[in-house]
């Protein structure tokens, strides 16, 4: 078996059971053949680190030269790339160890679980060591900006709770049916039966892999009901079965006319599927049609949105065990495989939502200000009729992002902390637009003041912070807490950075939710 799992473990010249340092090495060797070479052999060297990442099975390989240029030259994208390589194929080999199941351990293996959670606490030493001010003098922990913002799961479950409510209320304002329904993948892809056997169907798939099938299937279906102008609007929440399996779960409104096409749709794109067939049909769909007298949409999903966030207002999950730590390990979950939890379908952008939220007094614009209102009252369903209904196509909005462009000139080597001048133009956030009318949301420039080195010296995030330097500034009293930024807002700022905002993105993904 040893044997079988070190075979498993190596691709081609990657050896994923090496340590991460080995790695980095690995990947500082294909960032450096493809910066020493030359021009005529550009093409050569690019095609064949192209084929290598084919071979390992990483994911989106840019196929632009001057993507690949920025990519394969990278060391970070080659780590980065490596460590996702590396966690995943250790999290499948625990699922081919049948170590994940709900008679073992539900969901994820103890294994990424307690990696996620070492990742977590590590990232929160980080953020409460790491100080960030402006040009006002305003100085802050990243924890204090992470803890108000969406990236805190209590927050991203009452926003969400917010939408969900506000999508209802719209439905009801426009006599619209609600409808829940389930989407399971075909029984290949399940690992462990219920009773904690093996399934002799099952096909080897990963759960990104089940995960892109079902996507796969609601595309075709998407496609399907818009050319018969059936235009629905909800949330999609994807969780995973016992043996992490995922499913998806949608709330979906729509004009009650459609309702009848609309799962028909459904129907016909699952049984196009081969293992799939009327009497099986039952397992893959399952449509609940809500009687708003007996119970709401929201309370409906409200279960769901809290087992996948933090378990808040649940005791147990159905196989009967704690509902905290059941979402810890769906989190851990998710963050393994790349599954994105929370989608909306339809309505207004929260991007813009998010924005105006920001703002505390008046415009003077009244489309901005009739949405700022609504926002900042935390009506979603005003805010969408004020962004024209849930159905219009975002380039009409009549609110749209605002960005600028700013030219980076500071750019650090992460191996020698030379600093190198190579401008970069850069797109950046900034605010928001009604017709000519900009409204500026994010006004300060906000910069890292310094970092304690209170983590493992072998971390990634010391790295990051030890690269960054500067002086430590945790003592200093914080001032002007009221003005606390969005965490958005000062990621955004890190562009300065250019080479480490790889390193600090690949950390901040994975602790920072953007919401749906």
């Amino acid at each position: 078996m040893l044997n079988n799992i070190d075979k498993a473990l190596r691709i081609g010249d990657l050896n994923l059971s090496e340590s991460l340092d080995n790695l980095k090495n690995l990947a500082r060797e294909k960032a450096r053949l493809v910066k020493l070479a030359q021009e005529s052999a550009r093409a050569r060297i690019l095609s064949g680190c192209a084929d290598d990442a084919l071979i390992y099975g990483i994911e989106n390989i840019p196929s632009d030269e001057t993507e690949q240029l920025k990519k394969f030259g990278c060391d970070s994208w080659w780590f980065k790339q490596f460590k996702t390589l590396k966690k995943r194929k250790l999290e499948q080999m625990a699922r081919d160890l049948e170590l994940v199941h709900k008679h073992k351990s539900s969901y994820v293996s103890n294994y990424t679980n307690n990696r996620r959670q070492q990742e977590k606490s590590l990232s929160r030493q980080f953020l409460e060591s790491t100080y960030i001010n402006n040009e006002l003098g305003d100085e802050f922990s990243l924890a204090e900006v992470y803890d108000k913002n969406v990236s805190n799961p209590a927050i991203r479950r009452a926003e969400l709770m917010v939408r969900a409510k506000g999508f209802e209320e719209l439905a009801e304002y426009n006599h619209h049916q609600a409808l829940f329904i389930t989407l399971t993948t075909p029984s290949r892809f399940h690992q462990i039966k219920a009773n904690g056997t093996a399934n002799p169907k099952f096909n080897g798939a990963t759960p990104r892999e089940a995960h892109h099938f079902l996507n796969d299937e609601w595309k075709l279906i998407r496609s399907a009901i818009h050319k018969k102008q059936i235009n629905p609007y909800g949330f999609r929440v994807v969780e995973p079965h016992h043996d992490s399996t995922p499913h998806w779960h949608l709330l979906l409104f729509i004009h009650p006319d459609d309702t009848k096409s609309l799962i028909q749709t459904f129907q016909h794109y699952a049984l196009q599927d081969a293992d799939t067939n009327q009497s099986n049909l039952k397992h893959r769909i399952k449509c609940v049609t809500i009687d708003s007298e007996k119970g709401s949409a929201t309370g409906y999903i409200a279960k769901y949105i809290s087992k996948n966030i933090d378990g808040h207002g649940l005791d147990k999950d159905l196989d009967g065990k704690d509902a905290n730590e059941s979402a810890q390990k769906i989190e851990a979950w998710a963050s393994n495989w790349g599954i994105r939890q929370f989608q909306q379908i339809g309505g207004a952008p929260v991007t813009i939502w998010r924005e105006l939220r920001k703002l505390r007094d008046p415009v003077d614009n009244p489309i901005i200000e009739q949405a700022r209102k609504a926002a900042d009252s935390s009506d979603w369903a005003a805010y969408n009729l004020s962004m024209g209904g849930v159905n219009l196509p975002r380039s009409a909005r009549p609110i749209q992002p605002y960005y600028e462009e700013q030219e980076i000139n500071l750019v650090f080597n992460t191996d020698t902390g030379e600093v190198i001048d190579e401008p970069n133009i850069v797109k950046k956030l900034k605010g928001l637009s009604a017709g000519d009318h900009v409204t500026i949301t994010r006004k300060h420039n906000w910069t890292i003041s310094g970092s304690v080195n209170s983590v493992n010296s072998g971390t990634e995030i010391n790295e990051f912070a030890e690269q960054l330097g500067g002086s430590s500034k945790h003592g200093a009293s914080v001032m002007h807490r009221a003005s606390i930024p969005d965490f958005d807002e000062i990621a955004s700022q890190f562009d300065a950075y250019t080479d480490q905002q790889e390193r600090w993105f690949q950390y901040y993904e994975s602790l920072h939710y953007d919401g749906l």
